[in-house]
């Protein structure tokens, strides 16, 4: 393994190398197999029930380098279809290397939301029914 990355094997410490939006809030440690970190991008293995599933944070040329480290530690059972499920930055797909090829029909398009300030009040909105909170 290069010395520029490194392997983890919690989300904890991975979240203690690499400080990540999506990873801290969105990414739960069910499932969690490993991690292999850089400067600049991350790559998480971990399973969705029994279907694996990579998540690429960051960009850069690096994202290959790390694909392919979790790639290689997959298991033959988790491959046995063919397909790992692979989230990935909308703006680091160009970063991905030539030989990973995306289901275009299994594919959409998402965006991450979160904010640092409580949004304000939308008219009306104590007329809602059901929770509303803001999490800080």
């Amino acid at each position: 393994m290069s010395a520029d990355v490194a392997r983890f094997a919690t989300k904890e410490e991975v979240l203690a190398a690499y400080d990540d939006r999506f990873l801290r809030w969105q990414v739960t440690s069910t499932g969690f197999q490993s991690a292999w970190v850089s400067e600049r991008a991350a790559v998480i293995h971990r399973l969705r029930g029994t279907q694996p599933q990579l998540i690429t944070l960051g960009g850069g040329p690096e994202i290959g380098v790390l694909l392919e480290l979790a790639a290689g530690a997959l298991l033959d059972e988790q491959l046995a279809d063919g397909s790992v499920r692979l989230t990935i930055e909308a703006g680091a797909a160009k970063d991905l290397p030539a030989g990973i090829r995306l289901d275009t029909e299994e594919t959409d398009a998402w965006e991450w939301m979160w904010t640092r300030d409580e949004p304000p009040l939308v008219r009306a909105e104590e007329q809602c029914t059901g929770p509303t909170t803001w999490t800080r």
